[in-house]
């Protein structure tokens, strides 16, 4: 259990801190998708398979995932904003790097690797944050709102990766322009920090040992994580599913947008780029259009996320039907099924965590359930590009279906059992 402490009630600072908290997801984004970006303009230039080059983005997808329960576990016992910074730091180092390690692939894969550690120490740190700060209905509003800095990152990334790939240095420029940006938002973050704290932000209460001081927090924290287990049991394994699958299908198709619609409608890498431009701005959108609906209709958050799964099958197989036409079905039936992931990833990763407020382990369940995503985003970086290599685009959209339909059927199966566990 966590001590109930008084919440931020100045409405200015509430709406300066979801900015704050918004740029630096956006930031984060930015420092994490640019390889993603330009792996197509890469691919051309060194003449790699496709399952070769994506490597890094595999690789980061791992150590993310694997990062995120480091991040969840520390941040429930070491104040989130260090964590936070230290993880801006090494991801302004790996950025700056990653040019001078190409074309060595190995090389570039161990420095992405590193990245992704990196980027583990934002999203628990920064859930614990806003959990400690905001009441209910305004941590659901904030979440909505810092994911806009996730679609915003991605827009801009694949806004400026076309521009950057013509240029002299050509797709490396990514590279220092993103590590500039995380630069200034390591100062920018820092001061901002200190302003609210000296204005009375309140501070989480961590789980720490010391001199025996908070010896019951920390059994009670272990305890909190027990309790979770023993309460939800083996449906906390079909939520993890869910999040494994939405996570494989929205970084799955948002890595390999560009190279599926250049490869089968040949466009030129510039406009193939480009396309994936369109896939955070229906993201965008899906998180009100999934915040409203389930504010609304559907406030079981499994019942919420099965129905939106559902439609992204539904989505994936019309997908499959209009293939063979031209490419402006294909990107936005590609885009809503995207769209369909984000309003998951909006409930299970973002809403989800919040409720497990009680057992003093927010940051410890964010990371865990954070760490499912990226499970499924490595396994679909390396697996639809090998698929794609050896059966083609067609049956990459294919797996779409199936995976989609198996995560619908995974929520719908824990609705009773989370209707339950929310209100006992």
């Amino acid at each position: 259990m966590v001590i109930n402490m008084e919440k931020l009630k100045d409405k200015k600072q509430c709406r300066q801190l979801i900015l704050l908290c918004a740029v630096a997801y956006f930031v984060s984004y930015l420092t994490r998708l640019n390889y993603a970006a330009v792996v197509s303009a890469f691919i051309a230039e060194s003449g790699y398979d496709k399952a070769v080059a994506v490597l890094p983005v595999t690789a980061i997808s791992i150590t993310y995932g694997i990062g995120q329960l480091i991040s969840g576990y520390l941040g429930d016992r070491i104040k989130p904003r260090h964590i936070m910074t230290g993880g801006f730091v090494i991801t302004t180092v790996m950025n700056f790097i990653m040019p001078f390690a190409a074309p060595n692939i190995t090389l570039m894969t161990l420095v992405w690797a590193c990245n992704g550690f990196a980027q583990a120490m934002m999203w628990p740190p920064m859930v614990k944050i806003m959990t400690t700060a905001f009441d209910m209905e305004t941590y659901n509003r904030a979440t909505v709102l810092v994911s806009y800095g996730s679609s915003s990152g991605t827009i801009a990334v694949y806004l400026i990766a076309p521009l950057f790939v013509t240029l002299p240095s050509g797709w490396r420029t990514i590279f220092y322009f993103a590590g500039c940006c995380s630069l200034f938002l390591i100062f920018l973050w820092n001061i901002a920090m200190n302003r609210f704290e000296a204005n009375g932000l309140p501070q989480p209460e961590l789980n720490v040992k010391k001199g025996g001081g908070n010896t019951q927090n920390h059994t009670e924290n272990a305890g909190g994580t027990r309790a979770v287990i023993r309460s939800l049991g083996g449906y906390l394994l079909l939520i993890m599913l869910a999040i494994i699958i939405q996570g494989m299908i929205r970084d799955g198709v948002t890595t390999w947008m560009p190279s599926f619609i250049g490869d089968t409608y040949h466009l030129g890498t510039s406009i193939s780029i480009l396309s994936g431009v369109i896939l955070p701005v229906f993201s965008i959108i899906s998180f009100e259009v999934t915040s409203f609906i389930h504010k609304k209709w559907f406030q079981n958050e499994l019942l919420c996320s099965g129905i939106i799964a559902l439609f992204a099958g539904i989505c994936a197989i019309l997908l499959t039907l209009t293939l063979h036409g031209s490419a402006v079905p294909a990107i936005l039936f590609s885009a809503l099924i995207v769209a369909c992931m984000h309003g998951v990833n909006l409930i299970l990763i973002c809403r989800l965590p919040a409720a497990f407020g009680k057992y003093g382990n927010v940051s410890m369940i964010s990371g865990l359930l954070n760490f499912c995503t990226y499970i499924g985003s490595a396994l679909s970086t390396y697996g639809m590009g090998k698929i794609s290599d050896l059966y083609g685009w067609e049956a990459v959209i294919h797996s779409w279906v199936i995976i989609a339909i198996v995560a619908a059927i995974a929520c719908f199966a824990c609705i009773k059992k989370w209707d339950k566990f929310i209100h006992e």
